[in-house]
């Protein structure tokens, strides 16, 4: 009896299970490292940032070329207050970590550690296994990953906020290209200017005039091989910025801009939504770690990412519109199937840009915009229309309620004919 009961809702639902699972696999952010193919960077990035409300890891995601798979860690501020349970910290990133050195080899191209803790003073019992440490070590040195290391209060040194442990103090300080110092560069935040060393350094097309100053590094000094990109000027002063080298068989990146410092808040801010092009800076740093070449029209480009960007937002906001109307009965089978042609014809833009095609790619954006717009018309038109008639179902049981109230009221009331008249009686003497 359970399993023809079973078998009938899966018949009935069958449409919303379909749909439902189109809708994971069009826009999951990040995961699924091993099976992404060899024309994409699988990328394993960990921030104490991670749940942030401007994810790094979701704009890195959003290039065709790179497949993020993000590893939740915490800062002091939510461990020292006790947001999160300190016994819980490590166990939650074992849950995301690779098993072993193998399976990091085989599903990681490149390591990102974006303002990643290693440990916290006031909690020794919170700590970066050494063993992930020493995969990282090796990946690098013979299995050629990449690894980079992004600024921020608990990278390299450890800043002043957070009171967190140098990374100078792990195994992995013998394959960074800085030594890591503590504390931040300038001692007090300034405007510095961004220059970079090396000419044609392809990071420098990018319009950097456009972008707000530098106010906060972490304090590094460069290894002796190390092979510096560019700097930071601070009037006179000169503080490192972003250097690499190759440590065995893998390329390893230091890039030392502070964004989430206390200090820094509302810069973080800035960058990342007013400077548009903070998210091609990013993807790029990714790219030169891999030697995959940065496009040469970098403005193409960045107009193909910004429309995979708007592709998965309208995409979320249909389908959150489409789950609400079909919650109210409404059929949205057509507009369902609609947006899995729209998702398909995104992934084929996608693959034109990793094969270096941006005109193919840009094109097929540009075709797909009106049928965007008549999508978009017609989930709104559904909604609407299912709106109409719960507005008119409410309407007739209002107003029937009150007729009927009405009707029993003015009986009740008007028509005494229904009461009969009670005689009077009276005492008398016997």
């Amino acid at each position: 009896m359970f399993l023809f009961q079973l078998l009938k809702w899966l018949l009935v639902q069958w449409w919303t299970i379909v749909t439902v699972i189109l809708s994971m696999a069009t826009l999951a952010p990040t995961g699924a490292l091993a099976s992404e193919g060899p024309e994409i960077t699988r990328v394993l990035y960990m921030s104490r940032w991670s749940n942030f409300r401007r994810r790094t890891d979701l704009m890195l995601a959003a290039d065709p070329c790179l497949s993020v798979f993000s590893v939740p860690m915490v800062g002091t501020f939510s461990v020292g207050r006790g947001y999160i349970d300190p016994d819980h910290v490590n166990r939650r990133m074992r849950m995301y970590m690779p098993r072993n050195l193998d399976q990091l080899v085989n599903s990681t191209d490149v390591i990102i550690l974006h303002d990643a803790p290693c440990g916290y003073h006031y909690r020794p019992e919170v700590f970066f296994d050494p063993r992930w440490a020493s995969w990282f070590v090796s990946g690098v040195r013979d299995h050629a990953v990449s690894l980079t290391m992004w600024g921020g209060d608990s990278s390299w040194g450890g800043g002043i906020e957070g009171d967190y442990v140098s990374w100078g103090t792990t195994v992995l300080d013998t394959v960074l290209p800085y030594s890591s110092l503590g504390g931040f560069n300038p001692g007090s935040m300034r405007n510095c200017e961004r220059r970079f060393v090396g000419d044609g350094d392809p990071l420098s097309r990018i319009p950097w005039e456009e972008s707000q100053p530098i106010q906060l590094l972490n304090s590094v000094k460069p290894k002796p091989g190390a092979r510096p990109m560019a700097e930071a000027v601070c009037g006179q002063a000169t503080y490192p910025w972003i250097a690499w080298w190759r440590s065995g068989s893998g390329n390893v990146m230091g890039e030392t801009e502070v964004f989430g410092s206390l200090w820094t808040t509302g810069l973080r801010d800035r960058m990342a939504a007013e400077w548009p092009w903070y998210q091609d800076f990013r993807i790029y740093l990714v790219y030169f770690l891999t030697e995959r070449s940065i496009p040469g029209d970098i403005y193409r480009a960045h107009v193909i990412r910004g429309n995979i960007n708007r592709h998965s937002v309208r995409a979320s906001l249909a389908i959150s519109v489409m789950d609400f109307v079909q919650g109210m009965g409404a059929n949205t089978r057509s507009l369902y199937l609609e947006l899995d042609e729209l998702n398909g014809r995104k992934r084929e833009a996608e693959r034109a840009y990793r094969e270096g095609r941006y005109d193919d790619a840009a094109s097929i954006f540009s075709d797909m915009e009106p049928v965007w717009e008549e999508l978009e018309a017609r989930a709104v038109e559904t909604k609407e229309t299912a709106l109409f008639w719960i507005y008119v179902i409410e309407w007739l049981v209002v107003t029937g309620t009150a007729l009927v109230s009405g009707v029993f009221l003015w009986m009740t009331i008007s028509r005494r004919i229904l009461y009969r008249e009670m005689a009077t009686t009276r005492m008398t003497e016997g």
